[in-house]
């Protein structure tokens, strides 16, 4: 073996609290990661269903100027929440 390995085995086994928190520290890491993109994964495909399964409002803009009378008639209409 080594001097480089025994120099590194000896540093790990004289101080096992700071290898046990950067072990600790690394797995926390790992899963966070794991977790951001597997949860941005799931968020985007939820979304484009969701945006598949909607229906959009079609709606057609006139500029032209519209006389009182229309008004009245088209807010008098059923679903039409206001004009």
């Amino acid at each position: 073996m080594s001097i480089i390995w025994r120099k590194l085995w000896r540093d790990l086994w004289r101080s096992k609290l700071r290898t046990s928190l950067i072990v600790i520290s690394t797995a926390m890491g790992v899963f966070a990661l794991g977790f951001v993109y597997g949860a941005g994964d799931v968020l985007n495909t939820r979304l484009t269903q969701s945006h598949r399964a909607s229906v959009p409002a079609h709606v057609t803009l006139y500029t032209s100027r519209f006389g009182d009378e229309v008004v009245e008639i088209v807010a008098e209409q059923a679903g039409i929440a206001d004009v």
